[in-house]
């Protein structure tokens, strides 16, 4: 897999800066922006693995961001990291129905970020080994379709649709337990 791309929207330069160097361990590319317009006219552009995002921006809120990133077919499957010091806010985001959305409440422990990044990136990769395995299974498939053409592409699609909600399965159950783990870690602020 090629090194996988997160997008740090943070305005107080030091935690964005700290963000930055534990993702990067972590095997991320990253690019940090501070200013929330700036964040929505770099969405316009990119399509990040993974946003790390602060509600209190300048300029747009963290929230109008998230609405926006829910709301664009092409970002609305992209891990979200909010990060803030706000629980009341962060509290008042729905995130029932969100399984891409994880919230962290500030200070948050570099060994918290470091974790969860983690298990996004294997999930990440997961996803990416199942696409090229039913890449290589359409292809067999399409060549035994002389045969069997209706049974051989639908055994292949439900295959690739259920290891698909597995990986994205895993990666949340994952993800929700290092929620819930202590934070031994110091704080990031």
């Amino acid at each position: 897999m090629t090194q996988p791309f997160a997008l740090i929207v943070e305005d107080d330069r030091i935690i964005a800066d700290i963000f930055s160097r534990v993702l990067k361990a972590g095997g991320y590319e990253t690019t940090v922006i501070d200013d929330g317009q700036a964040a929505l006219d770099a969405l316009a552009e990119m399509t990040p693995h993974v946003v790390v995002l602060d509600l209190n921006l300048p300029t747009v809120s963290g929230v109008r961001i998230l609405n926006h990133m829910r709301k664009d077919a092409r970002l609305e499957k992209t891990w979200v990291i909010l990060a803030t010091a706000n629980a009341i806010q962060a509290a008042s985001i729905d995130d029932d129905s969100d399984d891409y959305l994880f919230k962290l409440l500030k200070p948050i422990s570099v060994e918290q970020l470091l974790r969860l990044a983690s298990v996004l990136k294997a999930s990440l990769e997961n996803l990416e080994t199942d696409a090229e395995a039913t890449a290589a299974e359409t292809e067999v498939a399409a060549e035994t379709s002389e045969t069997k053409p209706e049974a051989a592409k639908t055994d292949v699609a439900s295959k690739s649709e259920a290891e698909t909600e597995t990986a994205e399965a895993e990666a949340v159950v994952a993800a929700a337990e290092i929620e819930d783990d202590d934070r031994d870690g110091p704080p990031l602020s």
